[in-house]
């Protein structure tokens, strides 16, 4: 995950100088080092910045094709709903994303009136499900199936031109260079800035 330096959001990362934090080069030159030094002790990669153990849960689910993962993170169990709790959390119940407060006030100033903490909530339409479903493949499996390839390959047509992501017959398959763009990939697919508009009144 890259490191974005914003101290006006982040009062802790005003400790850092921004002249010591790696350009864009130097951060995917360390970051292959990293994956280079890791795979060679025994460690997975199995998502964008993800590595476990060979013997973990996770790397057998993956080996299998039974690896999911959601807001929260890998697991090697399907998922139903996910809930999000506290401040700033994130859920995604029957298809439909839903974030609670950032502000942990107003998080607790809905809770003190019996309500729910949710101010946004996205109920996705037909192509966002096929997109959504592409990304959690994608991201598990580095390959879309063809069920999902047409509505993923609408939205990542600057990384099939730029050779991260290749469409075969059967799909999409994220190439080698693909790996380490795999957060761009899957923000690629996630929804638009303008759907994320309230549902609740």
């Amino acid at each position: 995950r890259a490191y974005v330096h914003r101290p006006n959001l982040r009062r802790h990362q005003c400790a850092i100088d921004a002249a010591a934090v790696p350009d864009a080069l130097d951060a995917a030159r360390l970051f292959e080092t990293i994956v280079a030094v890791l795979t060679a002790a025994g460690y997975v990669w199995i998502g964008p910045d993800q590595f476990v153990l060979d013997s973990d849960e996770l790397a057998i689910a993956q080996a299998g094709g039974e690896l999911h993962c959601n807001a929260l993170g890998y697991t090697a169990r399907p998922r139903a709903h996910v809930l999000g709790f506290g401040a700033g959390a994130t859920g995604d119940v029957a298809g439909t994303a839903v974030h609670s407060a950032s502000l942990r006030a107003t998080w607790a100033g809905l809770l003190e009136t019996q309500r729910l903490p949710v101010t946004d909530a996205h109920r996705r339409n037909a192509e966002e499900a096929h997109c959504a479903e592409a990304a959690e493949r994608l991201c598990c499996d580095l390959f879309v199936p063809a069920e999902h390839a047409d509505a993923a390959a609408a939205r990542l047509q600057q990384f099939i031109a730029e050779g991260l992501v290749v469409r075969t017959a059967d799909g999409l398959c994220v190439t080698p260079r693909g790996h380490y763009a795999l957060a761009r990939l899957r923000a690629a697919l996630g929804p638009s800035d303008a759907a994320l508009a309230p549902l609740l009144g």
